[in-house]
């Protein structure tokens, strides 16, 4: 498979490929076809990184998705209350948490959180 012709016809490409091609990660490493070791430096863009091969974490994940992957934050589900609890908790702030999907989002809800301050503590 020509994995770099591939991607070429089928992928809407927004910036600039590498086609090393990765198949494994152990914590902050991943590993290429030809088991080349790298330390990713990269793979927080436009997410959270927590590493690669960690049991646990793929236990947690594997369960929950057994249960439910995601659901509207129409609705309360028990996972979602105790983390916001435990971030509030460990945060040390008098807060509420505001789960976002998207960089989008987490912008809409700073500015709301800005904009909120400026109300309760300026004239203006």
């Amino acid at each position: 498979m020509d994995l770099e012709k591939l991607d070429k016809e089928f992928v809407l490409h927004s910036y600039a490929r590498n086609y090393t091609n990765f198949v494994r990660g152990e914590g902050a490493r991943v590993f290429d076809e030809n088991n080349k070791e790298y330390i990713d430096f990269g793979s927080g863009i436009g997410v959270n990184s927590v590493g690669y091969g960690n049991e646990k974490l793929a236990e947690a994940i594997c369960d929950q998705a057994k249960k439910i992957i995601h659901i509207s934050n129409l609705w309360v589900i028990e996972p979602q209350v105790k983390l916001a609890k435990e971030l509030v908790q460990k945060s040390g702030f008098d807060m509420r948490v505001f789960f976002a999907n998207s960089g989008a989002e987490a912008n809409e809800g700073a500015v709301k959180i800005a904009r909120k301050y400026g109300q309760e503590n300026f004239e203006t």
